[in-house]
Formats: C-alpha cells, sequence, structure tokens
C-alpha cells in the first residue's frame, strides 16, 4: 500500500532506515529493543541520539541540547507500549534532521510532513513488515499489540497499511 507519505520515495527512506537500525542492531523478532538503541546508537550517531525518562509533561521531545547532544526525552508516566512508540517516533528527528542525516545527504523534512513521517517510522520500526507473523490475517489487534510491545491503535493502523484490513481488536 503506497501513499502513506506524500511522495514514495519519502516512504522508502523512512522504510530504509528502520530497516538499517533493526539490521544494525541484530534484531531478529518482536519486540524491538527502542529504548536500548537510544541509549547505545550506531557509531557517528552519538551526538544526535540519547534517550532521558524525564519529561514531566506531554509524551515525548527531541531536543538538541547546547553542548550539541540530541536527546529524545519520554514521560515515564507512560505505559510501556506509549513509551516505546513516541520513543521510536521522535527517534527519527535525530536520525533525519542531525548533523549525521545531513551528512548522509538526508533533504530537510517538511514541516507538514514531520509528523506524518515520524509515526510512519515508527511503525516501521516496532513492526517491521518481516517481523509480521504468520497468518497475520487472523491475528487481532490486541494479540499483534501484545507481541510488538505497542498499543493497539498502533497495530492497527500498521496492520492496514501492510495488507489493507482492519484487525478485530
Amino acid at each position: 500500500m503506497r501513499g502513506r507519505l506524500p511522495t514514495a520515495r519519502l516512504d522508502l527512506l523512512i522504510e530504509s532506515i528502520a530497516f538499517g537500525l533493526l539490521y544494525y542492531y541484530e534484531v531478529k523478532r518482536p519486540p524491538v529493543p527502542v529504548l536500548q538503541m537510544l541509549r547505545q546508537p550506531p557509531h557517528g550517531l552519538e551526538q544526535d541520539l540519547d534517550f532521558c525518562p524525564v519529561l514531566p509533561y506531554g509524551e515525548a521531545v527531541y531536543v538538541r541540547l547546547l553542548n550539541g547532544q540530541g536527546v529524545v526525552f519520554v514521560n515515564p508516566a507512560l505505559p510501556p507500549p506509549r513509551q516505546r512508540y513516541v520513543s521510536a517516533r521522535e527517534m527519527l528527528s535525530g536520525l533525519y534532521g542531525g548533523p549525521r542525516g545531513r551528512a548522509l545527504g538526508f533533504d530537510p523534512l517538511p514541516h507538514q510532513w514531520r509528523a506524518q513521517a515520524s509515526d510512519y517510522f515508527a511503525r516501521c520500526l516496532l513492526m517491521p513488515k518481516a517481523f509480521m507473523p504468520r497468518g497475520t490475517n487472523s491475528a487481532t489487534a490486541a494479540e499483534l499489540a501484545e507481541l510488538f510491545g505497542v498499543p493497539m491503535n498502533v497495530a492497527k493502523i500498521r496492520v492496514t497499511e501492510l495488507d489493507g484490513r482492519v484487525p478485530d481488536s
């Protein structure tokens, strides 16, 4: 299903970034260790990614500190599946918009596409197509949410993206 983002090229780029992280961290099955990925970023991205669970309001935010360090701040009061999802969503800001992303030639992400791109990235990273269980057509959203460690609404959206159906709750 194409058209999740305004251009197929951006879809492919975001899917490739997610795949590259899964490959780098040698993730073979769900759940994807997104918080560990933020705490131990790939070589060359240490200044762009870090994790800090101390946000007292909201869900999550990516901030570049005065010393140049990029950090994903997350509200520790969120349920773990939501923490994982919003952390992955904010991770794209550091990967795509940081100095390393610019050095790799990533075009600036237009502001109007950022939220949509970040949500899509989080779904691709946390629920990769390759990790979907066989017989997904019969899996409920609750089963997939549990397996992948994501909120149920995220599982529903991802299944719809991948095979066009809306899973039962």
